[in-house]
């Protein structure tokens, strides 16, 4: 194919580039589809004199002269391959160069991109898909059958006309991320979830949502919230734009977020002073969030995520806490601590552990840990900044603080319920 960047005496003809001269250059751009750390330069070339060259990849050569070697003659009969490299590379995009230090180059026929440890030449073609958003860096191998909605091939297109049924809904849009109600809850309570979501989430994230590609086998986006009444024991399955047989009210399957009435302090009756408030909307809403990022901003957050999660199970912040399960749960939870919803789920750690006679679940983490609940007198911001500062700075790099970084009240203190 055609360089992407070339100098004036470069000919690019149906089957050859031709430098004419003695010096120049020629570049071509190539996607690391399956994340390969080191590859190598397989050359197919011509030459009737040893004319070699210095390859380059993302500005760094290995050092030798390739194509230095006499094929015989300039036209297509006279090629032969050689090897180059390997290269280290860790960008998905990435770009080869052609140069030399002087002198005429060699016609070259092709330059195949070969993994330096499968030796397999797929390092450029796509083997999950096409990115819907390319990831900032490369992912590990074993996350990508995790990010299937991520590639086009596998999602529907973006819902941006999206309508709510307004028989059955109250609703709000937020820039793009729709927050609906049942009919059957308080409007004040519709008005709590978006004061509450529009304070931490910036309006560049909501409007995202409204841009969600959802799974081919799912209901069409956009991503959304819906609120349900726990009074009359709505599901899932009672909204118009679900399939019936959804069951349950509190939890995330996209695009739907489903919360319940009740995790807000209007329904049915105030809450107790020591009691969340929308500790469960945060927290699914979190979910939702994490896959809206990573399909419309950035597949590699899912590796971040797991990462700071990983490190935070190393120094057993959390012990027994749901905050420990894995990297899904890592993130809902710890959100809950910086939004400030006054949250329960770190200091009742396990119930499993809690029943159990042993004091100890089946869980095989939790045996490393003495008999118990094994919870943590976690409910304010500051404990999240003091104990995971990598969690609190990972939550800062996306969402809005509320409120100073060193005021620990909760979201809804000062303001009137």
């Amino acid at each position: 194919r055609r360089p992407k960047n070339m100098s004036d005496n470069v000919l690019v003809g149906d089957n050859m580039i031709i430098v004419e001269g003695a010096r120049g250059y020629y570049e071509f751009e190539f996607i690391n589809e399956v994340w390969a750390k080191d590859v190598y330069l397989d050359v197919t070339y011509a030459s009737g004199d040893s004319r070699p060259v210095i390859l380059y990849v993302n500005g760094e050569t290995s050092g030798e002269k390739c194509c230095g070697e006499e094929t015989g003659g300039y036209d297509e009969e006279s090629c032969i391959s050689i090897r180059c490299g390997p290269f280290s590379i860790e960008s998905e995009v990435n770009m080869i160069k052609v140069t030399n230090t002087g002198g005429f180059f060699p016609h070259i026929s092709e330059i195949r991109v070969v993994n330096a440890i499968t030796e397999s030449d797929e390092v450029t073609k796509p083997l999950h898909g096409t990115w819907i958003v390319p990831p900032s860096y490369p992912i590990r191998p074993e996350f990508l059958p995790q990010l299937d909605f991520c590639f086009i091939e596998n999602t529907q297109d973006p819902n941006p006309e999206f309508e709510p049924d307004p028989d059955f809904y109250n609703s709000i849009n937020l820039d793009g991320f729709w927050i609906l109600a049942s009919k059957e809850v308080d409007t004040r309570i519709l008005n709590q979830a978006a004061e509450l979501l529009s304070r931490y989430i910036p309006v560049e994230i909501r409007r995202l949502c409204l841009q969600w590609r959802a799974p081919k086998d799912m209901p069409r986006g956009p991503f959304r919230l819906i609120i349900l009444d726990n009074v009359t024991d709505q599901n899932a399955g009672d909204c118009p734009d679900f399939p019936d047989e959804w069951g349950g009210r509190n939890g995330t399957s996209n695009p739907g977020i489903f919360t319940s009435a009740e995790d807000f302090c209007l329904h049915p009756a105030p809450l107790r002073d020591d009691a969340s408030r929308g500790d469960l909307t945060v927290h699914e809403v979190t979910h939702g969030l994490d896959m809206v990022i990573r399909q419309q901003l950035d597949p590699y957050f899912f590796q971040q995520v797991d990462d700071c999660w990983r490190d935070a199970v190393r120094r057993k912040v959390f012990q027994k806490a749901y905050a420990a399960a894995d990297r899904h749960e890592y993130l809902a939870e710890i959100c809950t601590l910086f939004v400030g919803t006054q949250p329960t789920n770190f200091k009742n750690g396990c119930s499993q552990c809690t029943e159990s006679e042993s004091g100890i679940c089946e869980w095989e983490p939790h045996r490393k840990f003495p008999p118990g609940k094994g919870g943590v007198e976690f409910t304010k911001k500051s404990h999240l900044r003091d104990n995971d500062p990598g969690g609190y700075e990972l939550l800062k790099s996306f969402l809005i603080e509320i409120k100073h970084p060193e005021d620990d009240s909760f979201w809804w203190e000062h303001d009137e319920c």
